[in-house]
């Protein structure tokens, strides 16, 4: 956002944050369905036009009626945003799972780990990101999946970070 509005220069950046903050905070979130501002203080943020046209006199509320008006909105759309937080991850999950070519290994089955790490002065093209080796141990899921390797405790991986190590018999 910032990139949209700051000169060609690049020098004027620092007086456009508050306002890149402000307009990302009062930006609907998709997967809350919540903008980060009414999750923060349980209230729509005021733009200049509200403040020019507001015809609601807060002056009728006491401090407890507002307080307890403000925890109970805040509350709402806590729970909410947990709700709508909860879909968007079984949604992700799903969607992920979805595209992964499924494998099975049987027990003790030798697997290359993927193992994404970049070394200094070395061609990423080049390296080789399942170099580490580990055998099966056992299936959680359909894409999870517990190995044992040179580390020092078993690791859970996802199925699409192994692949199985072809021997060939003489």
């Amino acid at each position: 956002m910032l990139a949209k509005c700051m000169e060609r220069s690049q020098r004027d950046w620092s007086g456009h944050i508050s306002y890149v903050t402000f307009a990302y905070n009062c930006s609907v979130h998709s997967s809350t369905g919540q903008a980060p501002i009414v999750v923060m203080t349980g209230r729509q943020p005021l733009w200049n036009l509200d403040l020019l046209l507001s015809d609601i006199d807060e002056s009728d509320y006491t401090v407890p009626e507002y307080t307890y008006s403000v925890i109970d909105g805040l509350r709402l759309c806590h729970e909410i945003v947990r709700e709508q937080s909860k879909c968007a991850v079984d949604r992700m999950s799903e969607w992920f799972n979805s595209h992964v070519n499924p494998s099975s290994f049987c027990p003790e089955d030798v697997v290359r780990v993927y193992n994404p790490r970049k070394e200094i002065g070395k061609s990423s093209k080049w390296q080789l990101h399942f170099s580490d080796t580990a055998k099966f141990v056992k299936k959680l899921n359909d894409v999870t999946y517990i190995v044992k390797g040179p580390w020092k405790e078993n690791k859970i991986i996802h199925v699409d970070k192994l692949k199985l190590v072809k021997q060939f018999n003489n």
